[in-house]
Protein backbone atom coordinates (compact mmCIF):
# COMPACT_ATOMS: atom_id res chain seq x y z
CA UNK A 1 0.00 0.00 0.00
CA UNK A 2 3.14 2.58 0.87
CA UNK A 3 4.64 2.10 -2.47
CA UNK A 4 1.24 2.70 -4.44
CA UNK A 5 1.06 6.11 -2.56
CA UNK A 6 4.91 6.72 -3.24
CA UNK A 7 4.27 5.95 -6.85
CA UNK A 8 1.41 8.25 -6.82
CA UNK A 9 3.80 11.17 -6.00
CA UNK A 10 5.85 11.42 -9.23
CA UNK A 11 5.72 9.10 -12.39
CA UNK A 12 9.46 8.06 -12.66
CA UNK A 13 10.32 7.02 -15.67
CA UNK A 14 13.84 5.49 -17.64
CA UNK A 15 12.69 7.13 -20.80
CA UNK A 16 12.83 11.03 -21.06
CA UNK A 17 9.80 12.53 -21.02
CA UNK A 18 9.05 16.52 -22.75
CA UNK A 19 6.26 18.91 -22.52
CA UNK A 20 6.17 22.49 -24.46
CA UNK A 21 4.73 25.25 -23.14
CA UNK A 22 4.63 29.34 -22.59
CA UNK A 23 6.71 30.43 -19.45
CA UNK A 24 4.22 32.25 -17.84
CA UNK A 25 6.22 33.78 -14.57
CA UNK A 26 9.62 33.58 -13.30
CA UNK A 27 10.38 32.81 -9.06
CA UNK A 28 13.88 34.02 -9.04
CA UNK A 29 13.36 33.30 -5.14
CA UNK A 30 12.99 29.85 -5.81
CA UNK A 31 15.20 29.19 -8.93
CA UNK A 32 12.51 28.26 -11.12
CA UNK A 33 9.67 29.07 -13.73
CA UNK A 34 6.09 28.58 -14.61
CA UNK A 35 4.94 27.08 -17.82
CA UNK A 36 2.07 26.30 -19.18
CA UNK A 37 1.31 24.22 -21.95
CA UNK A 38 -1.14 25.68 -24.75
CA UNK A 39 -1.09 28.74 -22.83
CA UNK A 40 -3.62 32.01 -24.51
CA UNK A 41 -1.76 34.97 -25.40
CA UNK A 42 -4.97 36.95 -23.79
CA UNK A 43 -4.07 35.38 -20.16
CA UNK A 44 0.04 36.11 -20.64
CA UNK A 45 -0.95 38.95 -18.57
CA UNK A 46 -3.54 37.49 -16.41
CA UNK A 47 -2.67 37.07 -12.59
CA UNK A 48 -0.40 34.15 -12.36
CA UNK A 49 -1.92 32.90 -9.16
CA UNK A 50 -5.48 33.76 -10.17
CA UNK A 51 -4.79 31.86 -13.65
CA UNK A 52 -3.52 29.02 -11.20
CA UNK A 53 -6.44 29.01 -9.27
CA UNK A 54 -8.65 29.12 -12.19
CA UNK A 55 -7.99 25.36 -13.30
CA UNK A 56 -7.99 27.08 -16.96
CA UNK A 57 -4.90 24.50 -18.33
CA UNK A 58 -4.44 21.37 -17.11
CA UNK A 59 -0.61 20.95 -17.88
CA UNK A 60 0.99 23.77 -15.47
CA UNK A 61 4.47 23.17 -14.12
CA UNK A 62 6.82 24.82 -12.24
CA UNK A 63 10.21 23.93 -13.79
CA UNK A 64 13.97 24.08 -11.87
CA UNK A 65 17.01 23.16 -13.08
CA UNK A 66 17.68 26.26 -15.48
CA UNK A 67 19.47 29.06 -15.87
CA UNK A 68 16.77 31.87 -15.16
CA UNK A 69 19.57 34.81 -17.35
CA UNK A 70 18.49 32.91 -20.63
CA UNK A 71 14.19 32.86 -19.76
CA UNK A 72 12.00 35.31 -19.90
CA UNK A 73 8.25 35.31 -20.22
CA UNK A 74 6.15 34.14 -23.41
CA UNK A 75 9.21 32.16 -24.13
CA UNK A 76 7.75 29.09 -25.96
CA UNK A 77 9.83 26.41 -24.26
CA UNK A 78 10.47 22.53 -24.93
CA UNK A 79 11.82 20.91 -21.70
CA UNK A 80 12.91 17.42 -21.33
CA UNK A 81 12.61 15.66 -18.25
CA UNK A 82 12.96 12.72 -16.38
CA UNK A 83 10.12 12.30 -13.63
CA UNK A 84 7.48 14.47 -12.22
CA UNK A 85 5.32 15.82 -9.32
CA UNK A 86 1.92 15.46 -10.22
CA UNK A 87 0.25 18.24 -8.14
CA UNK A 88 -1.14 21.11 -9.37
CA UNK A 89 0.96 22.90 -10.67
CA UNK A 90 3.11 19.74 -11.49
CA UNK A 91 6.75 20.42 -10.36
CA UNK A 92 9.95 19.20 -12.82
CA UNK A 93 13.60 19.47 -12.96
CA UNK A 94 14.37 20.00 -16.43
CA UNK A 95 17.72 17.91 -17.67
CA UNK A 96 17.51 20.14 -20.70
CA UNK A 97 15.61 22.81 -22.50
CA UNK A 98 15.10 24.75 -25.41
CA UNK A 99 13.71 27.84 -26.87
CA UNK A 100 11.10 27.05 -29.86
CA UNK A 101 11.14 29.55 -32.47
CA UNK A 102 8.01 30.58 -34.61
CA UNK A 103 8.66 30.01 -38.08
Amino acid sequence: MSLLLLSACGIPSSEDRSVQGTVKDIDRVNNRFLVIKDLATDDLEEDTNKLIQSNKYSEVYWVSGVNLSEINIGDEIDITYDSLETSYPGILTAKKYTKLVDE
